[in-house]
């Protein structure tokens, strides 16, 4: 029987550097400077849908609200020809009239 030749390994060795591949392909730095420049500033005017002669600033507030109340502005803003945030605003202008002194 010949006795094969076992190619000797050694663990501590230098590797071989390979790059990972992206899975997908990242954004140009000037598309990334566009996107942040516009999430810096969420500040807009608008015109008022009571008063058209009056524009109003607004400012970009997040909260949380239950799937069907959000479906139920958006149906609601839909049918009345308005935004959904003109839709909450309204209600939350209703809200602090009736309870608010």
């Amino acid at each position: 029987m010949a006795k094969k030749k076992m190619v000797i390994r050694n663990p501590l060795s230098q590797r071989q550097t390979i790059e990972p591949e992206l899975l997908r392909p990242q954004p140009s730095t000037e598309v990334v400077r566009i996107v942040a420049k516009q999430q810096v500033s969420k500040e807009t005017s608008l015109q008022s849908a009571n008063n058209p002669g009056e524009k109003t600033s607004l400012k970009r507030y997040a909260t949380y609200l239950q799937p069907e109340t959000i479906k139920k502005i958006k149906h609601f803003s839909i049918d009345k020809g308005m935004t959904d945030y003109e839709v909450v605003q309204a209600a939350v202008d209703d809200y602090f009239k009736s309870h608010v002194s």
